[in-house]
């Protein structure tokens, strides 16, 4: 009859402390706000066997404050035995500039003799991408070479160099798709980027 459910509503998928009731609105053009990309995994071994001066190289696609992709390309060249420097670059026009992929990261990977990574002893931090053509805050991020055990991700054994998994934590923005009810009365909406926020809540007796 056109009557306005009551209930909490939420705020960027908080329900308020004071808990007001209000009427609920659910629309299916809400959005789910996009995610800058704050940390990057790349699990992957390089050969060991590769001729000094060999190399390779893998892409890893993040996320502006926009929601707007970027393919980086992660380029490893061997230096000498254990030894391989890297690059991080992104396409010049990402950043507002004409020519040759920009540079944001460089250094070197150094291996033991059981191909276990010992420099650098820690993750890669602060990588910044300043002056992105779409207008985005500038976007600083992490690239994590070991794990939440402290144990390294990339290897070096006498195998294919190869990528076996990439993980980044960014997402562009999302649609509302659809939302159920939780047992509690929370309204959970399910968004067009995977992502689920709180919609509001019910008010149960």
């Amino acid at each position: 009859d056109g009557s306005a459910v009551l209930g909490y509503p939420a705020v960027n998928g908080t329900i308020g402390a004071s808990k007001t009731l209000a009427p609920l609105v659910i629309s299916s053009g809400q959005l789910s706000p996009p995610q800058a990309t704050a940390n990057v995994s790349i699990g992957m071994n390089l050969d060991a066997g590769a001729a000094v001066g060999g190399t390779f190289r893998t892409p890893v696609t993040i996320y502006d404050s926009l929601g707007g992709t970027h393919v980086l390309t992660c380029n490893f060249t061997k230096t000498a035995a254990n030894t391989w420097n890297y690059t991080i670059d992104i396409p010049a026009a990402d950043v507002g500039t004409t020519g040759n992929p920009v540079t944001v990261s460089s250094g070197t990977l150094t291996f033991n003799g059981n191909g276990q990574l010992t420099s650098p002893t820690g993750n890669v931090t602060g990588i910044t991408i300043s002056g992105l053509a779409d207008g985005a805050s500038n976007l600083t991020f992490n690239w994590d070479l070991y794990d939440s055990t402290n144990s390294p991700i990339v290897t070096q054994a006498s195998s294919p160099s190869a990528a076996s998994s990439t993980q980044q934590d960014g997402y562009a923005s999302g649609t509302l798709a659809s939302f159920n009810i939780q047992g509690d009365g929370t309204i959970q909406g399910i968004f067009s980027n995977g992502q689920t926020l709180a919609l509001g809540q019910l008010a149960l007796a």
